[in-house]
């Protein structure tokens, strides 16, 4: 159990040492355990800064970021038109909002990346946990 807890906050190194013969089925199974393919959530927000929407999409959030690039466009047509009509009012109101949308675009971008290194360590922990569960309790339980 001190194994599960150990996995379940993403700590393999010392889930790992709780097992040190490395011919232990569980050991191996833990060997074979990385984090790997996960997205970094600091380059998704990067991303979304240069061109909104691009950071959900890195994420794999195609529909977000298509939304968020399409509401920021229209956006900044309307700001555009606002100030090319002299609306400078409207068009001050309009960045404001802009500016709000803009910003909360670039944390969701970083918190879609880190949604998506979660579903992708529990989708590893319950494969784990499918092939290697029972025996894994059968263990603990003498």
């Amino acid at each position: 159990s001190r194994t599960w807890c150990h996995l379940e906050q993403r700590d393999i190194l010392t889930a790992r040492s709780l097992w040190p013969d490395p011919d232990n089925p569980i050991r191996i199974a833990l060997d074979n355990l990385t984090e790997g393919n996960t997205k970094n959530p600091q380059l998704a927000g990067i991303l979304s800064a240069v061109l909104p929407g691009s950071g959900q999409i890195y994420a794999g959030r195609w529909r977000d970021g298509l939304v968020s690039f399409l509401v920021n466009a229209l956006f900044i047509g309307a700001i555009t038109a606002a100030i090319n009509t002299d609306h400078e009012e409207t068009a001050a109101v309009l960045g404001f909002f802009e500016l709000g949308f803009y910003t909360a675009n670039i944390y969701n971008a970083v918190n879609d990346a880190h949604k998506e290194n979660r579903r992708l360590w529990e989708s590893q922990l319950h494969e784990f946990e499918q092939q290697h569960g029972p025996a894994f309790r059968i263990i603990y339980t003498f």
